[in-house]
C-alpha cells in the first residue's frame, strides 16, 4: 500500500549515510552504445586520471559496458577503460577507491549581470551555510541561473530552505499529500481516494517557502534548467 519505495542495497545505504562510495567516481547516463559521463566527482580516482564530462565508455577491460555494475569492483582494483572523446578513442587505466560522493554548490558568471548556481542535490549534502553564501554573492546579479540538471531531489525541508531564498516567505509551492490526508479526506467526504485535487484542498500540509536566513529572496529574473534526470 505505500506509494514510494526503494530498495537499496547495504552498501547503497551506507554510501548515503557516509557520503562515500567506492568505485572510478563518476555519475552516468547508460546509452545504446556505452555509458555517458555526467559528472566527475572532485578528487576521484577518475578526477584524477582525466576523465571528463561528455566522455563516453565503451568498454572495460575489454568488455562492452551498458550499465553501472559494469564498471563495479572492489577497492583497489584496476580496471582499463575505452573512452571515445570528440571521435577519438583513449584508454584510461584507473584504480577503483574510496572517494567522497559530495559535490558542493557552486556559482559562476555567464556575464557581469547573469550569475549561475548548480545545485547537485537536495539529499543529505545539500550544504545550507553554502548554498547561503554563493546566494548572497548572487545578489547583485540582474539574472540568476539556476542549474538543477541531475539532480535527483532529497529532503523536503532542504527545497523549501532554497525556495526561501529565490521566492517571498510563503509562497506556496503546492501540497504535500501523505497517507492520512486520503484517509481523512474519504471518512469525511465518503470521496474517491485518487481526487487528488479535492484531497489537496482539504488538506492541512500545504508547502510554502521557509524563511530560513537573513537573507532576502533573490530579486532580479530567474531560469530554471532541468533534464529528464
Amino acid at each position: 500500500g505505500a506509494s514510494h519505495i526503494v530498495f537499496s542495497t547495504p552498501e547503497a545505504a551506507t554510501a548515503r549515510r557516509t557520503k562515500q562510495n567506492v568505485g572510478i567516481g563518476i555519475q552516468i547516463n547508460p546509452e545504446d552504445n556505452g555509458i555517458r559521463v555526467m559528472a566527475v566527482f572532485p578528487k576521484s580516482p577518475a578526477d584524477e586520471v582525466g576523465l571528463r564530462p561528455g566522455d563516453l565508455i565503451t568498454k572495460a577491460d575489454g568488455k562492452e559496458v551498458r550499465t553501472a555494475p559494469d564498471l563495479a569492483g572492489e577497492k583497489d582494483s584496476t580496471v582499463e577503460l575505452t573512452v571515445i572523446r570528440e571521435d577519438k578513442e583513449l584508454k584510461f587505466k584507473v584504480t577503483r577507491k574510496t572517494y567522497s560522493n559530495v559535490r558542493p554548490e557552486e556559482i559562476s558568471w555567464f556575464d557581469k549581470e547573469t550569475a549561475v548556481i548548480k545545485i547537485y542535490t537536495f539529499d543529505t549534502s545539500y550544504d545550507r551555510a553554502n548554498v547561503e553564501k554563493i546566494m548572497k554573492e548572487a545578489a547583485s546579479a540582474k539574472r540568476l541561473i539556476v542549474d538543477l540538471r541531475n539532480n535527483p531531489g532529497g529532503a523536503v525541508v532542504n527545497m523549501l530552505h532554497f525556495m526561501g531564498l529565490v521566492m517571498p516567505p510563503g509562497t506556496s509551492a503546492g501540497t504535500f499529500l501523505s497517507r492520512r490526508d486520503v484517509d481523512r479526506y474519504v471518512a469525511d467526504t465518503g470521496g474517491s481516494p485518487t481526487d487528488w485535487e479535492k484531497i489537496a484542498k482539504q488538506s492541512r500540509t500545504a508547502i510554502k517557502a521557509a524563511k530560513n536566513s537573513k537573507l532576502e529572496p533573490f530579486q532580479g529574473k530567474i531560469a530554471v534548467l532541468v533534464n529528464g534526470a
